[in-house]
């Protein structure tokens, strides 16, 4: 059984909501659009990697792997794309159902 719910959380933002009860795990993914610009869109490439990889909490991708294992296998990606005159900012975190945890 799958469930589509969506909600305006402000002005520029929803929230869409997919339930299911087929699958074991539950994936957050959260997405920026925001406007090529010959200014920005280098530093905006970069920012998926650093924050991948890097935090004030766990500075290292050692470290973060660590954290991600801990989680029973927690997964977390990050990418940038483009989407004709749009750059795409996606951050997906991907977790066990507290059902099949510990």
């Amino acid at each position: 059984m799958k469930q589509f719910t969506e909600h305006a959380l402000f002005e520029g933002a929803r929230l869409i909501n997919v339930q299911s009860n087929r699958f074991k795990t539950s994936r957050i993914t959260v997405r920026f659009a925001v406007g090529l610009s010959e200014d920005t869109v280098a530093a905006f490439a970069a920012v998926p990697g650093l924050l991948r990889y890097t935090s004030a909490k766990y500075p290292t991708n050692m470290l973060t792997e660590r954290k991600l294992a801990a989680l029973y296998g927690a997964g977390f990606s990050a990418s940038a794309g483009t989407f004709g005159d749009v750059q795409i900012l996606s951050f997906t975190m991907s977790v066990i159902d507290d059902k099949f945890a510990l």
